[in-house]
């Protein structure tokens, strides 16, 4: 094992002599192991060692003990130590993320502070092949790509964190079967054998059904598997790279026919590759999440991706907003508009008065109030509705050729994403008649100055 673990760091030059490493220790069998092998070879490499255990509010006095027992080894081995308590709970009650998402985060933004504070070269976490092969079927079972499916590499960024594995070729029982050769104690996690989370029924379940019903050796083959689909990852980086730059604009933004230009599967990566620069986490950019934001690349509009994170498309790019967003007002139901008569629709109360000829008042900006149009008189069997705008509503304007998405007419008047709904939209069937602060259809123009018309009128209740 030992050997295995050296050509690993080799390999992959993960530290450079004389380097700073945190190394990240749970107590647990694998961190504990990954402990005494750095400390073995601190004097061939040269390399300084920090100890850093998260306590994660979760487990009680399993975990105070965790901390305790963490807290000796560093000692008996003369190693400086680094503890901090973080309410992780309280973190995924506020964020929306689950209790695994969470501590994850924690852990990281624990060890990205640390390695600032200290000016450490990269953080050592104690992942192993048994972890990798977890991995590669958590997100088959999940739906991933080719870079999902390439599991974890041995040397990785994470927000600017540089994260090593050295133990990611060895397998859990060559660890066990190391610390107990030496005597070397560990702590055990309950939470590892509660069947509630996922990766405890893969572990537990799935690999031992697939070791001994189709494959003794799928952890080796599920490890190589990600090893090769990371190789080839590595050859599509640069197409991907490129595609990005082509597509984003000088404020971040996406453009939508640069992405609508490209091939399915590389606008797929390109949004991935934008959305996690943009600081949406890894645990929440699976397949169904992109899909979610391709689709907005046609119908327009804004998605909550993870709380405090949207995503919006307005008419020419795709764009990233943070903060929390007013809860929206509830969309008021349709309503029959009746000639003459009025009625009161959201926040607003529309009239329809009957007249003879045109009234021209002034146009101002789409959805202010108070606002006047008129259109001549409904034919027989025509009745007008006031609703809310959808997805795919045009108007053909008086005065102008061809038609116009109503989408296309929010932005261009920079209506907000959340106003959209409550701008009183008044239709006869499918075709829009009038919206408030723009031109009347051509088809419900009044012919001439002595023709009967309707006198529309929409005011604040």
């Amino acid at each position: 094992m030992l050997q295995r673990v050296s050509q690993t760091i080799e390999r992959n030059a993960m530290w450079p002599k004389g380097a700073h490493l945190i190394l990240a220790v749970s107590g647990g069998a694998d961190s504990m192991a990954l402990l005494h092998v750095l400390r073995r070879r601190q004097k061939k490499d040269g390399f300084r060692l920090t100890l850093a255990h998260l306590h994660h509010g979760i487990r009680g006095r399993a975990a105070d003990q965790d901390r305790d027992f963490v807290r000796r080894a560093a000692a008996a081995l003369q190693l400086p130590f680094v503890t901090e308590q973080v309410d992780v709970p309280a973190r995924a009650a506020a964020t929306g993320e689950s209790l695994e998402m969470a501590a994850r985060a924690a852990r990281y933004d624990f060890f990205r502070r640390l390695a600032r504070e200290l000016g450490a070269h990269a953080v050592a976490t104690a992942h192993t092949a048994d972890d990798q092969a977890e991995t590669l079927l958590l997100r088959l079972l999940r739906g991933s790509g080719l870079q999902g499916l390439g599991g974890m590499a041995p040397v990785t960024q994470i927000g600017g964190l540089k994260i090593v594995r050295p133990l990611l070729d060895v397998e859990r029982k060559e660890i066990e079967s190391f610390l107990r050769q030496r005597a070397i104690a560990w702590r055990e996690d309950a939470t590892n054998r509660d069947p509630a989370y996922l990766r405890n029924r893969v572990r537990r379940r799935l690999i031992p059904l697939l070791e001994k019903e189709f494959q003794p050796a799928i952890r080796r083959l599920l490890c190589r598997t990600a090893s090769v689909l990371r190789e080839e990852e590595e050859l599509l980086a640069p197409l991907i790279h490129r595609a990005v730059a082509l597509a984003q604009c000088a404020d971040g933004t996406l453009s939508l026919a640069a992405l609508q230009a490209l091939r399915p599967a590389l606008r797929h990566r390109v949004l991935l590759d934008w959305l996690r620069k943009s600081g949406v986490p890894d645990a929440r950019l699976g397949y169904d999440t992109v899909a979610r934001v391709e689709a907005l690349l046609s119908r327009g509009g804004e998605l909550e991706l993870i709380r405090g994170v949207h995503v919006v498309a307005d008419r020419s790019a795709l764009s990233v907003a943070r903060g929390e967003r007013v809860a929206p007002r509830k969309r008021p139901r349709a309503a029959r508009l009746p000639v003459p008569g009025a009625v009161e629709w959201g926040a607003f109360r529309i009239a329809a008065m009957e007249g003879v000829g045109i009234h021209r008042p002034p146009r101002g900006k789409v959805g202010s109030v108070p606002s006047e149009a008129t259109v001549r008189l409904p034919k027989k069997g025509e009745h007008l509705t006031v609703r809310s705008w959808r997805a795919g509503d045009r108007i053909a304007p008086w005065g102008m050729s061809g038609s116009l998405k109503l989408q296309d007419l929010f932005v261009d008047q920079k209506v907000p994403l959340a106003n959209r709904v409550h701008i009183p939209i008044v239709t006869c069937g499918n075709v829009v008649v009038w919206v408030p602060g723009h031109r009347v259809s051509r088809n419900w123009a009044v012919p001439d100055e002595t023709a009967p018309s309707v006198r529309l009128r929409v005011e604040a209740k």
